[in-house]
């Protein structure tokens, strides 16, 4: 499928968690105030501008920045990088939660699809264009994109068909892998595409976090899942988790520029 045949595509980040597991990074003894998590640099970068790499024109060309107690600091972040979309739009929750924040965030969003996006996390090497073609060709209302991982007691884990890529089973932090780190398994990588019609099947009754988005989708059939071998995933947490991404992500910085003294510049 070319990008010509792409429906216009938007993206809500999830910016407003304050971090409580990663005070002991975020919180700066001099001055007394708290990093928001989003902004917490990891290998010389804000933690966010890894999901805003995978999130550029021309397949994303509006930003939607949900943000929560923090609006203030993220508008102001935000006004002082040079961001390649010319639309970028805030909204703010009317309740706590994901799902919330996820709906108040489409309230602004005019295109037809739309990628939520955690911005605490880190999937490197995701190519948004195949799984947004995935999407599509789908036909159904809501993709999630997955990673391989180990460590799956700290992951949403998940169970797809092979046949039709139809998300049939999600557990969050499974306890039956807390002693068998080690085992791999295809997760929840903080991203899904939904369509418009999708946010007719939110429910949050049945929970107020993501399981009150994907549970319904995924019982009426309309969830799949984009899995891709080649995303290298994060979910920084902690601050051993922090430091498992650092260590990745400054390594290929010093790959790239191994690169680099390689080529004759002319």
């Amino acid at each position: 499928m070319s990008k010509d045949n792409i429906r216009s595509t938007g993206a809500v980040l999830l910016i407003g968690g304050e971090g409580k597991r990663l005070r002991s990074l975020t919180a700066q003894s001099e001055t007394g105030e708290v990093i928001l998590k989003p902004l917490l640099p990891i290998a010389g970068r804000e933690m966010v501008l890894y999901t805003l790499d995978q999130l550029k024109p021309p397949v994303v060309q509006h930003l939607v920045f949900a943000v929560h107690h923090n609006a203030d600091t993220v508008k102001t972040w935000v006004e002082n990088i040079d961001l390649p979309q010319r639309r970028i739009s805030y909204s703010t929750q009317n309740a706590p939660g994901v799902l919330d924040a996820i709906t108040s965030g489409a309230t602004h969003v005019t295109e037809d699809s739309f990628v939520t996006a955690t911005t605490d996390t880190i999937r490197y090497g995701l190519d948004l264009q195949r799984a947004l073609n995935f999407h599509q060709s789908s036909g159904r209302l809501a993709t999630m994109v997955a990673g391989y991982t180990n460590n799956l007691s700290r992951e949403m884990l998940l169970t797809v068909n092979d046949t039709n890529g139809l998300v049939t089973r999600t557990e969050e932090y499974p306890s039956r892998y807390t002693n068998k780190p080690d085992e791999y398994g295809s997760v929840h990588t903080g991203f899904v595409i939904l369509d418009q019609g999708a946010l007719e099947f939110f429910d949050p009754a049945h929970d107020p976090g993501m399981n009150g988005v994907i549970d319904p989708l995924r019982d009426a059939n309309q969830l799949g899942a984009f899995v891709d071998p080649n995303i290298v995933y994060f979910n920084v947490n902690t601050p051993n988790q922090y430091k498992e991404a650092e260590v990745y992500l400054a390594a290929q910085v010093v790959s790239k520029r191994s690169e680099y003294s390689n080529v004759a510049f002319i």
